[in-house]
């Protein structure tokens, strides 16, 4: 996730795959559009584009100075669901996001990344 108030008029999926590498080192070799969240309706029209990365490569992280103490790592499928049930994931954007890359694999029929 991430903000470019002073880049509002670039592409929303070069935005994404720019914060991808930076925050991780992760450089997408596609970058498929999910469908969009609006953050707090009602409170503020801030909307957020949800894409899905993939034909992932590695490449330099490039963190800004106050994301420093951020930490990475893969989760599979199982896992990811575990930490919902559990409620250690609860951050609503995120379990938005899973939510439409849920009914992209249900339409299209793709097995789960």
């Amino acid at each position: 996730m991430g903000t470019a108030p002073d880049r509002a008029e670039v592409d929303p999926a070069e935005l994404a795959a720019r914060e991808l590498a930076e925050e991780t080192g992760l450089v997408a070799g596609h970058m498929e559009f999910l469908g969009d969240l609006d953050l707090a309706p009602g409170t503020s029209s801030q909307r957020e584009h949800v894409f899905l990365a993939t034909d992932l490569r590695e490449g330099p992280v490039s963190r800004e100075h106050t994301e420093q103490d951020m930490r990475a790592r893969w989760f599979s499928v199982t896992e990811v669901e575990d930490m919902i049930r559990r409620s250690e994931l609860v951050d609503a954007q995120s379990l938005a996001a899973y939510l439409l890359m849920l009914l992209r694999e249900h339409q299209e029929g793709h097995p789960k990344p």
